[in-house]
C-alpha cells in the first residue's frame, strides 16, 4: 500500500465510485484504514460523483455553494444528511419508548382499578353472607318456636324474630342472588386483572428491549477471574512438569 502513489489510489477509488462499486458508506469505511486513505477518501473529487448519482434518491439537505456558484464540499452534504437521518431515528425510537411507557402506566392504572373493584365486591360478599346467616338464624327460630321448648329458649327465639322487620324468605332470596352476582363480578374482575397483568408484563419486556444498552450493564469479573485462575493453574502444572523432566535421574 505504501509503494503506490496517491494519484493511483485516487484513480482506483474514482473508478470504484464511477462503476457504482463504492457508495458513501464504503467511502466512510475506507477512512478508517489509515491516515493516507482517509486523506484521499476525503477529497471532494471523490464525493462529487456520489452526490450527482445519489441526489435524486437522497432528496432534501443542501451543500455549500462557493463564490463561483458551484456546489462545494459534497462530503459535508452526506454528513448533514446522516445527522438528520440519525436524529429522525433517535426521535422515532424515543417516541416509541414514550408510547410503551405510557401504555404501561395506563395498564397499571386499569389494573389498580380492577383490584379496588375486587376488594369492594369482596366486602359486599362478606356483608351479604353475614346478613344471610342472620336471616337463616331467624328462619330456624321461626321453625323452632312452633314446637315445645323451655321458656328461656322460647324467649330468645322470639327476640330474634322481633329483630327482623322484613320478610325473611324474600330477603334470603334477595341476598342469595346478590351473593351470586358478587361472586360472578369477582371472577370477571380477577380474569380482567390477570389479562391486564399479562399485558403489563409484555409491555415491560418490550420496554426493556427498547432501552437495552450493553454498555451500561455492570461488568461481571467472576468469569474473568475463573479464567485467570485456570490459566495460572495450567502454567504452574507446566512449570512443575518441565522442572521434573529436567531433574537428573538417580542411578
Amino acid at each position: 500500500m505504501g509503494c503506490l502513489p496517491d494519484e493511483l489510489w485516487s484513480k482506483i477509488m474514482g473508478m470504484g465510485v464511477e462503476n457504482q462499486v463504492l457508495d458513501y458508506r464504503d467511502m466512510c469505511s475506507l477512512a478508517f484504514v489509515c491516515r493516507r486513505i482517509r486523506r484521499i477518501s476525503s477529497l471532494d473529487c471523490m464525493w462529487r460523483p456520489l452526490w450527482e448519482r445519489d441526489q435524486a434518491q437522497l432528496g432534501g439537505g443542501s451543500a455549500t455553494v462557493g463564490k463561483d456558484g458551484e456546489i462545494k464540499n459534497f462530503r459535508e452534504f452526506y454528513r448533514i444528511r446522516f445527522e438528520k437521518v440519525r436524529a429522525a431515528k433517535m426521535a422515532a425510537h424515543r417516541r416509541r419508548v414514550l408510547r410503551v411507557e405510557s401504555q404501561v402506566a395506563v395498564l397499571q392504572k386499569e389494573a389498580q382499578q380492577y383490584q379496588l373493584a375486587i376488594e369492594v365486591e369482596r366486602k359486599k360478599l362478606v356483608a351479604s353472607v353475614a346478613e344471610l346467616k342472620s336471616f337463616e338464624l331467624a328462619r330456624r327460630s321461626a321453625v323452632a318456636i312452633q314446637v315445645w321448648q323451655p321458656q328461656a329458649v322460647r324467649a330468645r327465639q322470639q327476640e330474634v324474630l322481633e329483630q327482623q322487620s322484613v320478610n325473611v324468605g324474600a330477603r334470603q332470596r334477595s341476598l342469595q342472588m346478590e351473593i351470586n352476582v358478587c361472586r360472578e363480578r369477582v371472577q370477571q374482575f380477577e380474569k380482567s386483572l390477570q389479562a391486564k397483568r399479562s399485558a403489563i408484563e409484555k409491555s415491560r419486556r418490550e420496554l426493556e428491549a427498547l432501552t437495552f444498552n450493553p454498555s451500561r450493564m455492570p461488568h461481571d469479573s467472576s468469569t474473568a477471574n475463573e479464567k485467570a485462575d485456570r490459566k495460572a493453574a495450567l502454567k504452574r502444572k507446566r512449570d512443575t512438569s518441565s522442572s521434573s523432566s529436567q531433574t537428573p535421574q538417580s542411578v
